[in-house]
């Protein structure tokens, strides 16, 4: 049972066993071949106090569904300790988008194994307009992804001095949900297409 706080910047997700492999697929093989559910992978950086943070999930936007189904959450990982954990993963060739505060974090992620690590995309508002596309999707959870439950419980929109909810998120213990966002850019330019009866 988790604690779920008031004011969530996501409310639109929930707890559940799947297999993210075989999402998607068709029960009949001549019903075309499947919906075409597509992996990201995102990045957040921490040492000492913040975790780094690591998550995976794949999305589609006809069916808007997201399923995340692993992570990495710790503290005092050294570039070299990152590179390793997300080879273990497998995930070493695919397209991780990362922090862009730290170019040279990132020059040597890709220099120890990651080379399709790419930084953040960061603008004005960015990390509001994140939010609401994200906010657009229905959101599953696998129960082994026990830091991603925790910060979707506690992911709070700020208050003012009268308790009144702000358009801003708390900027604390969400080094996933950032992490959610950097990769979510990439969801943006994925199209899709429903396989045709046959």
């Amino acid at each position: 049972e988790w604690g779920v706080a008031e004011g969530l910047v996501y409310e639109n997700w929930e707890v559940r066993e799947f297999d993210w492999k075989a999402l998607g697929k068709t029960e009949d093989p001549k019903d075309g071949t499947e919906w075409q559910y597509r992996a990201f992978f995102g990045l957040d950086y921490g040492y000492t106090n913040d975790p780094t943070a690591f998550i995976a999930f794949v999305a589609n936007p006809l069916t808007k569904e997201i399923f995340v189904f692993d992570e990495i959450y710790k503290t005092k990982m050294l570039n070299t300790d990152i590179a390793e954990a997300i080879k273990n993963k497998g995930f070493a060739k695919e397209r991780i988008r990362a922090d862009a505060a730290e170019p040279k974090t990132n020059d040597d992620l890709r220099r120890l194994g990651l080379q399709r690590l790419q930084p953040s995309v960061k603008g004005k508002d960015s990390v509001i307009n994140g939010i609401n596309a994200i906010q657009e999707y229905h959101i599953y959870i696998h129960p082994n992804c026990k830091n991603a439950l925790a910060e979707f419980s506690s992911y709070c929109w700020k208050k003012d001095k009268s308790d009144n909810g702000l358009n801003v998120p708390e900027d604390k213990n969400n080094p996933l949900m950032d992490a959610l966002r950097y990769a979510f850019y990439d969801v943006k330019s994925f199209r899709p297409v429903k396989p045709e009866k046959r």
